[in-house]
């Protein structure tokens, strides 16, 4: 270790950010300085998670972050070229919000996760590889006697351009659910929760899914209808919706919209009972996003 530590930062960076990620973990109990760079450097997570991306280019080797239905969280590695007993490499995580009604995870960016305790909307975004995370502070909204009323709906996105991570909550009205009110959070901005403003946009009675981030915009797709909400995280406004395609001939009402993002590119999703060969049938489009 003596010689080790007169290395230069970058040489050691680009050591520790090539290795497993259960060696990562590792590095961190073996001295302060090694802790410190895994902990706090401020791009170790998003090299690391690079040389990940090149390692599956090159030897097969994929990462998979999972939820399983028992609510356990774990990090898997598989590696093809491997024998089948040692392909995978489980690491399990503990999420650092209560499980109390349960959690989701609705955005990941760069290592980065955010997470979402389902009965008091607790989100927070957290590194599983540092196992360290930042808990966002809780929306105070004038809801008479109820404890909490969760948003219409929120997403999580990442601007490269100013290397800002935002997580937004969309609330309708009450006196008027065609009209929503955007509240945006900046991490590390140290501003808290800020209140974007208000917005008709016609949801009427819509359920969406939870934001789907792709080229600087969120995207919400109604599940019953289909409609595609789109908010510019840039511009911090609602644009022009996104026009779903056509409904498939033969369809019956039992249809379920999703809308998620698969190599750069946003796709739509339709569920759906055909009566012709009575079975449950899946249409995907890729749509036109935010350009």
């Amino acid at each position: 270790m003596g010689k080790f530590n007169h290395l230069p930062t970058e040489v050691v960076l680009d050591i520790l950010t090539r290795l497993p990620t259960e060696s990562v973990l590792e590095c961190k109990l073996v001295c302060k300085p090694w802790r410190n760079l895994v902990s706090h450097h401020p791009s170790f997570s998003q090299i690391h998670l690079s040389h990940l991306n090149q390692s599956a280019d090159s030897d097969g080797k994929l990462g998979f972050l999972v939820l399983n239905e028992n609510k356990g969280f774990y990090y898997f590695e598989y590696d093809a070229d491997e024998t089948p007993t040692g392909r995978i490499r489980r690491i399990n995580l503990t999420p650092p919000i209560a499980y109390v009604g349960g959690y989701k995870v609705f955005g990941s960016f760069n290592g980065f996760v955010c997470l979402c305790e389902y009965r008091y909307g607790t989100v927070c975004i957290c590194n599983p590889l540092t196992k360290e995370y930042v808990e966002l502070p809780e929306i105070i909204r004038d809801w008479g006697s109820d404890r909490y009323v969760p948003p219409w709906t929120r997403g999580f996105g990442y601007l490269p351009s100013t290397n800002e991570y935002k997580v937004v909550e969309i609330y309708r009205l009450r006196t008027d659910l065609n009209i929503v009110e955007v509240l945006m959070f900046t991490v590390g901005s140290g501003n808290g929760w800020r209140n974007v403003g208000r917005f008709e946009i016609q949801s009427g009675e819509a359920y969406v899914e939870d934001g789907v981030f792709l080229n600087g915009a969120l995207h919400f797709v109604e599940i019953d209808e289909g409609r595609v909400f789109v908010f510019d995280l840039i511009e911090e406004k609602f644009c022009e919706h996104v026009s779903p395609p056509p409904r498939p001939p033969g369809s019956t009402s039992y249809e379920y919209f999703s809308i998620g993002v698969f190599g750069g590119v946003l796709y739509y999703a339709i569920r759906y009972y055909c009566r012709n060969i009575l079975h449950t049938c899946y249409d995907i489009w890729p749509l036109k996003g935010l350009a």
